[in-house]
């Protein structure tokens, strides 16, 4: 489907988040999940779709390179070294959030600068 707006949570805390989200969400949003150990089949068929992908550590980040249609990675946690980001189309954005405070905005500040100047790439 075309038009087809789908996130898609990648990780085992997600369940909790599907209905917040559903109600929170545009009627044309459809919400997934995905849990390690689920079929790779699904993953695949999930990754090709994908618009939104949230995720956390031991999401297989390398899959990454199979989207098609992503726009945003969002990170479920506060860390990023899991992100494969040579498999991140360069058509997505990543961004991380969890229940940080300001010290969490100071970092996220150089590190766009970092990026800016080249030394994320």
């Amino acid at each position: 489907e075309p038009n087809m707006k789908l996130l898609v949570l990648f990780y085992d805390r997600a369940a909790r988040l599907l209905q917040p989200i559903r109600d929170a969400a545009q009627s044309d949003w459809q919400l997934e999940e995905w849990r390690l150990g689920d079929s790779a089949a699904r993953l695949e068929e999930l990754l090709a779709l994908a618009v939104v992908i949230v995720a956390g550590p031991g999401f297989p980040a390398s899959a990454l390179g199979k989207t098609r249609n992503l726009r945003l990675l969002q990170c479920a946690s506060a860390g990023y070294e899991w992100i494969d980001f040579d498999a991140v189309p360069p058509t997505a954005h990543v961004c991380n959030t969890s229940s940080m405070d300001a010290s969490i905005a100071e970092y996220v500040l150089c590190a766009i600068l970092e990026w800016q100047g080249g030394g994320m790439r």
